[in-house]
């Protein structure tokens, strides 16, 4: 499986035979990070062989998820369980918004990487959410998750397996400010998942990618370079599937894939996810007439992002992220 490569490197694109192609995928994956990937298809993946599947059923307490955390709330449950659960969890920033609300990140990992550095061969995954303000379920999932992790290791044996072996972070906000007055842009009125560095841009210092970013914007970008995360998800409200690269590119039409070079990894990853959920897998969307093959769709395909926050992680980091679209109801009653 090929890679892109990251900022820095000779990564670009060309025209051959009158189309364009990327010339990006010039480092191959490690084994290791390959034999992670496939560890987790292997684990989770293929369980929805017929139509009539009994799902593993698992008790969650889901009593907190009854009312939705103000910004300071989410802080003090973050603290709270960093407090907490010291060996498992730290806390930190990655910066502020407009307004100087913190992007508040829990860290959650029992592997060294809490209190040192983090150990080869464990690998590094992201969960974001609520890029757009006014999408509020991944907010309030990501809270609720941070619970779940912490709570149940030691007891759950599949928490307790993932948390041996994985270093994880949450991130339950990128737009803490467009989720204070329940809108999709941040304060300046510009769309975080508009305002990234895309293909256009490879090549270009560190210093140009950051160059007029928004504060959200430039946070993210700078945690991403920073980082080698392998696996990403970004969650996001409207639609019910799941969504993966290339969202644009120099050949991109809208309706039609537009194919990067882990496609058939990213497609894997996505139908996983959609596989394990309640009807996404059906590839039907219970609030709009659309339709999407088996619950997940190519992002040119569904309508082309430029500038969007998930290519720029493939085209720059190398990390595989996948858009989530969790609910049709952006912000549904606190009691369903």
């Amino acid at each position: 499986m090929l890679c892109v490569v990251q900022q820095g490197g000779t990564g670009g694109w060309k025209k051959v035979d009158g189309k364009w192609q990327s010339v990006n995928p010039v480092v191959t994956r490690s084994r290791t990070e390959r034999s992670n990937i496939d560890e987790l298809l292997k684990l989770y993946g293929g369980w929805r062989k017929k139509k009539k599947v009994k799902a593993v059923k698992e008790w969650v307490d889901t009593s907190w998820l009854k009312k939705y955390h103000t910004h300071e709330e989410m802080i003090d449950t973050l603290d709270s369980l960093a407090k907490s659960y010291p060996n498992l969890v730290r806390r930190y920033s990655i910066g502020r918004s407009v307004d100087e609300r913190e992007l508040a990140v829990i860290q959650i990992s029992a592997t060294e990487s809490i209190k040192s550095k983090r150990p080869s061969l464990v690998p590094m995954v992201k969960f974001v959410a609520n890029i757009h303000g006014d999408e509020t379920v991944g907010r309030e999932l990501l809270i609720g998750l941070a619970r779940y992790l912490t709570e149940e290791y030691g007891k759950n044996e599949r928490v307790t397996r993932l948390l041996n072996q994985t270093d994880i972070h949450l991130l339950p906000s990128i737009n803490p400010d467009g989720y204070a007055e329940l809108r999709r842009n941040n304060v300046s009125d510009e769309d975080l998942n508009r305002d990234f560095p895309g293909w256009r841009d490879l090549n270009k210092p560190r210093s140009e990618l950051l160059e007029g970013r928004e504060p959200e914007s430039a946070a993210m970008i700078k945690w991403i370079l920073d980082n080698p995360f392998l696996l990403s998800l970004s969650f996001h409200d409207g639609r019910v599937l799941v969504n993966y690269p290339w969202d644009d590119s120099p050949d991109a039409i809208e309706g039609e894939k537009a194919i990067c070079p882990d496609d058939v990894i990213f497609s894997q990853l996505s139908q996983l996810y959609a596989d394990n959920h309640a009807f996404m897998w059906t590839g039907k969307c219970l609030c709009h007439s659309d339709t999407f093959t088996q619950g997940i769709s190519n992002g040119a395909e569904w309508y082309v992002v430029d500038n969007g926050m998930q290519d720029f992680n493939y085209l720059f980091s190398s990390c595989l992220e996948l858009t989530v679209e969790l609910s049709c109801w952006k912000k549904p009653p606190p009691h369903l």
